[in-house]
């Protein structure tokens, strides 16, 4: 049987008005969204590469790793805090993305324990061509969710990685994306 196109329109504006009236009502396990706080953006000269990430969202030195980020704890109850670092390294032009992202997967289900590979996929990141993982895994007693981006330019492999138990993971994705989205390499000038 063929649906007027009224019918059509009337069954849509339902379906739009009662799931925007259920989107509305107060849920005790409703996250509240939160105007993105402002970011802040970190410049390696001596790497040649930016990436911005938000001004609430701590900086680390650890030795060995350009950037280390803890965010901040989900709520008040919380314990943990996700967590982004980016590495990089000069490797010359003999290094392909394929043979860096391939490596480095072979590495990680070798090394972690019950890893879960759940999406992977191409991106371009402001003209330079990236892989992306996000997989799960477990440490001791907790799971873990990351999601990793391999790129490889003008001889430099860059690896950032997001990683945080489950709960802080899945609340800090869309961060996540939008931090490693924000990664450019500084122009030639102004690298040394």
């Amino acid at each position: 049987m063929k649906k007027s196109p009224m019918t059509l329109l009337a069954l849509l504006a339902c379906i739009l008005l009662f799931g925007g009236l259920i989107t509305y009502l107060p849920a005790s396990s409703a996250v509240v969204e939160e105007a993105a706080p402002p970011m802040e953006k970190y410049i390696n000269e001596e790497k040649g590469y930016s990436i911005e990430y938000p001004k609430d969202w701590q900086k680390q030195e650890i030795p060995r790793l350009d950037i280390v980020l803890l965010s901040p704890t989900r709520n008040a109850e919380s314990q943990t805090h996700a967590n982004m670092n980016l590495v990089s390294e000069a490797v010359g032009e003999k290094v392909t993305l394929d043979q860096f992202y391939d490596e480095s997967v072979k590495h990680l289900t070798a090394e972690l324990v019950d890893v879960k590979v759940e999406k992977t996929g191409d991106l371009n990141i402001h003209g330079i061509p990236s892989k992306w993982i996000q997989y799960k895994h477990r440490m001791i007693d907790n799971n873990f969710g990351v999601l990793q981006y391999f790129m490889v330019a003008e001889g430099n492999i860059y690896l950032i990685t997001f990683s945080g138990v489950t709960e802080d993971f899945e609340h800090f994705l869309t961060a996540f994306e939008k931090i490693a989205a924000s990664f450019k390499e500084l122009p030639k000038a102004a690298k040394n």
